[in-house]
This record gives C-alpha cells, sequence and structure tokens, in this order.
C-alpha cells in the first residue's frame, strides 16, 4: 500500500478520508474476505487509481474488522463505494458494480482536467521553484490549452526568469479572463527588460539606481531590487511617469501574497505612495 491506496480504520476514517478529502477526492471501498464481488472491484479501483495520477486517493474498509464504519455509511450490501469530496459524501454505489458505474462515479468527484498540476504549480511558485513550476504549468496546458490559470503561472515563471522576449509575447496574446489584469501588471517589467537590453544610457543617479534595480531583479534578486526601487520612490514617487512604481508592484506580484517580506514590502510601497 502507499499514500494513494491504503487501508483505513475507524481509528485514522477522520484524518485519512475525511481530512485528506479537503486536497484530493477519497473512493471508499467496503470490502471483506468473503464477498467475491469485492476482488475485481478492488482491482478496477487499483487500476483507475494509478492511472489517475493522484487525483483521488482508494481508502480501504474491512467490514469484518470494522463494525461502526458500515453502518455510518449505510452499507448493507457489499461490495460497496463511497466517495467523500472536501469532508463531505458525495456519491455512492453498492451491490453488483460494472466498469461504467465506476468510471462514471470518478468523473463525478474528478478536478478538472489540468487542475492538479495547476496546483502543484502554484505550489512550486510559492518556493521559488521557477523551473519546477514552468513544467507544471506547461503539463497542465498540455492537457487544456489555453487554461487562463497555467498560462498565467507559465508567464509568471517566465518574468521570475527575466525571459523578457518569450513573457511579451504571451502578454500580448493573454486571452480574456480574470488573469489577463494580473498578466498586463506584467508589462511594465518585461519592457524595461527589453529597454535595459538596448543599453540606455544612466543619466542621473536615479536612472543609475532604476538600472541597478531591474539588473537585480532579472537576476532573480528580487529584494535588493525592491530596497532599491522604494528608496528611488521615496526621493521620486512619480519617476519615469509612474512606471518605476508599475515595475515594483510587478515584482511584488512575482512574489506573491504568500511572501511574508513582500507582503512588508507592499506596506512600505502605500506608505510611500500614499
Amino acid at each position: 500500500m502507499d499514500e494513494l491506496i491504503l487501508d483505513v480504520s475507524e481509528a485514522s476514517f477522520e484524518q485519512e478520508v475525511l481530512e485528506y478529502s479537503h486536497r484530493s477526492p477519497v473512493v471508499v471501498e467496503f470490502w471483506a474476505e468473503w464477498s467475491a464481488a469485492s476482488r475485481p472491484l478492488t482491482q478496477k479501483l487499483q487500476q483507475a487509481v494509478r492511472a489517475a495520477h493522484g487525483a483521488f486517493r482508494l481508502a480501504r474498509v474491512n467490514v469484518d474488522q470494522e463494525k461502526a464504519l458500515p453502518g455510518r455509511y449505510g452499507v448493507r450490501t457489499l461490495p460497496a463505494v463511497r466517495a467523500f469530496v472536501k469532508g463531505i459524501l458525495s456519491a455512492e454505489l453498492s451491490g453488483p458494480l460494472v466498469e461504467t458505474h465506476i468510471q462514471d462515479l470518478l468523473r463525478s468527484i474528478a478536478p478538472p482536467a489540468g487542475s492538479l498540476a495547476i496546483n502543484r504549480g502554484k505550489a512550486l511558485l510559492t518556493r521559488k521553484a521557477w523551473v519546477e513550476a514552468l513544467a507544471a504549468f506547461n503539463e497542465a496546458l498540455e492537457q487544456e490549452e489555453n487554461n487562463p490559470a497555467a498560462l498565467y503561472g507559465y508567464l509568471t515563471c517566465l518574468v521570475a526568469e527575466g525571459r523578457a522576449a518569450e513573457a511579451l509575447a504571451m502578454i500580448e496574446a493573454f486571452p480574456a479572463s480574470k488573469e489577463y489584469p494580473l498578466a498586463q501588471n506584467y508589462l511594465p517589467l518585461v519592457q524595461a527588460y527589453q529597454d535595459m537590453a538596448n543599453g540606455a544610457d544612466d543619466e542621473d543617479d536615479l536612472r543609475a539606481a532604476y538600472t541597478a534595480a531591474l539588473r537585480l531583479a532579472r537576476r532573480g534578486n528580487f529584494y535588493a531590487a525592491l530596497d532599491g526601487l522604494l528608496e528611488l520612490l521615496r526621493k521620486n514617487k512619480q519617476y519615469l511617469r509612474g512606471k518605476a512604481r508599475a515595475i515594483t508592484v510587478a515584482l511584488l506580484q512575482v512574489l506573491g501574497d504568500e511572501d511574508e517580506l513582500a507582503r512588508a514590502y507592499r506596506a512600505e510601497l502605500a506608505t510611500i505612495l500614499f
């Protein structure tokens, strides 16, 4: 048995089924050694869970060993299957089951195509694992082309890695969606990277500080870049007609809402601007 296929008892049911189902759907199979119909169902469910690559978990309850759980969930005949999503019983099957019954149940609880890869990508973004996150979002896009959430995650990785030309092309083609404004927020930063590549001269101290911050950001040293940009904005909050402020916002967006230092920088930016 592994994390996705395991035996559960009354003592472990709360944690391994109900709590776990908030992360991923859990299919519970009630079975017994004496039930001839249980064995082929077990094989089909195990094949399904492995084929789904983590889309759901299979938890097995031996009704001869666990007397309370069958009664709690209305199991009166074997085999029996109960499915849980976010701690709630969401689907059930009992008696002789054919392949179509099982597939219908799994489809009813399965997350949308690509959502597991998207969630994995989002988790990797919080760890600043840009390369691994990019691969996860690419996987999601292979399953569902033009998924806005996957496109935005992929774009964030490109911006974080300073891949300006690719990011710009993606922003220009970004589909209308709730992620569209977030994608547009990256435009000033991406354009600034390209302008920097064109070799603009440092005409004064503020321009030199601005260019130094961009170089730091493109190398992935976001916190030092933000230090420089915030110091610049203290001297001129409208520097380059607001471009420095927009770039600061974009860098904070790359870092994400869960980044503690980013929250502190946001508060400092608000103090400077308002």
